[in-house]
């Protein structure tokens, strides 16, 4: 049917949303169909109003309608025994609809967790109040209550000054209360250090007192009524630390979470940094994305509090190591919640705000790492991401059949042939085959959420290998090269590893770490 040669067809019926038509569409009848409504049987496809009018007993097409057109086929969004929301996932907006869409009308989640945050110290007072001489803002007790309420926790904080009885007060009433406590200050075991040493006397099991970390060697956990309790440390980048490393994994796994740890990129450094031997070190700094990967800039400036806001992520140099030289490449974790200056100045439609998060898929030969991608991709779609393939070829790939028409388009050296019907469009672009694969994500997958990279070993996107130790023994990637492994056998290498069949856990921790690049 065209415009210029209607078909008119019997008007047999109508269908309403929510119902279906009784009879049934033979050749040469149409029912009315309204959005939403099932499809009659015998019918194949549905034309669009703007193509169809009727006068009550006939209607007249003016545009073909090929089988399936504007048919939305049962189990198209959902299908029978399909995970829609694993156990672990933060649920967003749009899945939580996914999981109303699949008809359950309630879902079990964790309950948030509540955290007590007690800041201690005869100088420190709640901020707006006036400062009095040698007096200081509770910096400490705002900073934790707002990663607290990043990722979701109730807070009861409290400011509480260095007199025994009035801290055992608050610890006591904050078990009662809240589900964990964090303090802040009188961690160490000086004179009026008095925290540890009252909970020391009857209200916890403590597990550790004092780690090698720097900043943040000043910290202690234990176990009170069940509860967890953090005794962190009163300077500022030693509570942050001490916070991210040690208590945040904590609540999280409190609070339900699948992977409770920051997560982690690969980037160069951007000058040399220097580690200490007695424990290990935490650099803060920016991520400069460039064209061949993430640069990493130390933060080193005078003001501890101002080089803290500045911080976009964390390096970790491990003890004992004394010098880690500029253009290394190294694991840095992301901290949530964080732009760089440059990132504020650039209009939300910037190429650089917009561009796909980048995962490549290496593993030796043989290991199954194209059939564990075609298996992943739907279970990533079902998370709701667009998802983008880029794979590397060694030769050129011709366009449609040889002898249909796109073929011959394309043979007789057209730029760009395009074959479109209703259900894809399938795009031929004659260009230079190009080794910039930022330059080609940016030409052709800049509309995804997520590209994953197969067949690219040497380059700087971060990685997940695929390992089979039946098909070989070592892995291919050095463990500072991986973002994770996916392996039929535990590895001895510092970074989340998934079963080969764990194609949910996969999709989960690259949403997480999606999120982490977006933030």
């Amino acid at each position: 049917a065209s415009a210029t040669s209607p078909v008119r067809l019997r008007l047999i019926g109508a269908a309403q949303a929510g119902s279906r038509f009784t009879g049934e569409v033979t050749p040469g009848t149409a029912v009315r169909v309204l959005s939403g409504a099932c499809v009659p049987y015998g019918a194949e496809a549905v034309v669009s109003g703007e193509f169809a009018g009727d006068d009550g007993a006939w209607v007249t097409v003016t545009a073909d309608a090929e089988p399936g057109r504007n048919i939305l086929r049962r189990g198209t969004d959902v299908t029978r025994g399909q995970v829609v929301a694993a156990a672990g996932t933060r649920l967003r907006p749009a899945q939580v609809g996914l999981l109303a869409a699949a008809g359950h009308g309630r879902a079990p989640v964790v309950r948030r967790p509540k955290v007590a945050i007690i800041a201690t110290g005869d100088e420190v007072i709640a901020p707006g109040k006036a400062l009095g001489t040698g007096q200081l803002y509770a910096s400490n007790l705002v900073t934790l209550a707002a990663w607290c309420a990043h990722y979701g926790f109730e807070t009861a904080v409290s400011v509480v000054p260095d007199e025994a009885a009035a801290i055992e007060r608050r610890l006591t009433g904050a078990l009662d209360e809240c589900d964990a406590v964090i303090t802040s200050g009188g961690a160490w075991t000086g004179e009026r250090d008095l925290v540890v040493h009252l909970l020391d006397q009857s209200l916890w099991r403590k597990v550790y007192h004092k780690v090698k970390l720097g900043p943040g060697k000043a910290v202690a956990f234990g176990m009170a009524r069940g509860k967890p309790v953090f005794c962190l440390p009163g300077g500022p980048p030693s509570n942050q630390m001490a916070f991210l490393q040690l208590a945040l994994p904590g609540l999280l796994r409190l609070a339900g979470y699948r992977r409770p740890r920051l997560p982690e990129v690969v980037a160069t450094l951007a000058e040399t940094v220097e580690g200490q031997v007695d424990w290990t070190q935490f650099v803060g700094g920016r991520l400069e994305r460039t064209s061949s990967g993430d640069l990493f800039h130390p933060v080193k400036l005078a003001s501890r509090l101002q080089s803290m806001a500045l911080a976009e992520a964390l390096l970790a140099i491990p003890e004992g190591t004394g010098r880690i030289p500029q253009g290394a490449r190294v694991r840095v974790q992301l901290l949530p919640g964080v732009l760089s200056a440059t990132d504020l100045d650039e209009p939300a439609s910037s190429p650089r705000r917009s561009r796909p998060a980048v995962v490549s898929f290496v593993a030796k030969s043989g290991t199954g790492k194209t059939t564990f991608l075609e298996k992943l991709v739907p279970v990533l779609k079902a998370h709701g991401l667009r998802v983008g393939v880029l794979k590397h070829h060694a030769h050129a790939t011709p366009f449609d059949i040889p002898g249909k028409d796109t073929y011959r388009m394309a043979q007789a050296g057209a730029d760009v042939v395009v074959g479109a019907c209703s259900v894809q469009v399938a795009v031929f672009h004659q260009e230079d085959g190009s080794t910039d694969l930022q330059a080609v994500i940016d030409r052709h997958l800049a509309e995804v959420d997520l590209v994953l990279v197969e067949g690219y070993k040497r380059g700087d996107y971060a990685k997940i290998e695929l390992h089979r130790a039946a098909c070989h023994a070592d892995l291919l990637c050095a463990p500072e090269e991986l973002l994770a492994l996916v392996t039929d056998e535990p590895r001895p290498v510092p970074v989340p590893q998934f079963g080969l069949e764990d194609l949910e856990g996969v999709a989960s921790f690259l949403e997480e770490w999606m999120q982490a690049l977006r933030e």
